[in-house]
């Protein structure tokens, strides 16, 4: 089981910048391909964040903000999952105080969204290669469409997921999805 501490340690040791609420930053990271993000998940579900709430954890550098957001699956492409799981993501608001974790998937209620997810303990999710692994659904030319996550590094050259699905209608998306997901477990 990984703890919260180790995924704090990991974000931080990986680059993924951590700044308050406002401030004006950004991260660049090295893309992850859709096979990458299949084989790295434990599940891969289409859902929609129905509530979410922040805390203050304690980490070898000090206190960081972590949310926990309660999903609700519409549509388990890959692996097993309940109707319902909670996601942890690094960042979020407590009281007066934000932080926000750049490159971290960000969650937003009511908006459905394809999640790659990986296991923090057999409780609690996490989003696999971080914003990488969220793709938001919207409405665009008639249709649920997947777009980037909010927080998404800007990705150095190279095959993406995301270059991948972006702009692909629900249906294209999950075939695309299950077909990396089965292409990973063989």
């Amino acid at each position: 089981m990984t703890s919260r501490r180790s995924l704090l340690q990991y974000a931080l040791a990986t680059g993924l910048t951590v700044g308050w609420t406002g401030a004006a930053s950004a991260s660049i990271g090295p893309p992850v391909t859709l096979e990458q993000l299949a084989h790295a998940a434990r599940r891969v579900v289409r859902g929609v964040a129905l509530q979410a709430s922040s805390r203050w954890v304690e980490g070898h550098r000090g206190r960081r903000i972590v949310t926990t957001t309660r999903v609700r699956i519409d549509d388990r492409i890959g692996g097993d999952a309940a109707s319902e799981l909670l996601v942890e993501t690094l960042g979020g608001q407590v009281g007066r105080t934000g932080q926000v974790v750049h490159g971290e998937a960000l969650l937003l209620i009511g908006q459905p969204c394809f999640l790659f997810l990986t296991s923090l303990s057999d409780a609690v999710q996490t989003v696999a290669h971080f914003a990488q692994g969220h793709f938001p659904l919207r409405e665009a030319q008639g249709a649920l469409r997947v777009q980037p996550s909010p927080r998404v590094a800007e990705l150095t050259a190279g095959r993406s997921a995301l270059g991948e699905l972006r702009g692909l209608d629900v249906r294209q998306a999950r075939a695309r999805i299950l077909e990396a997901w089965n292409h990973a477990r063989r």
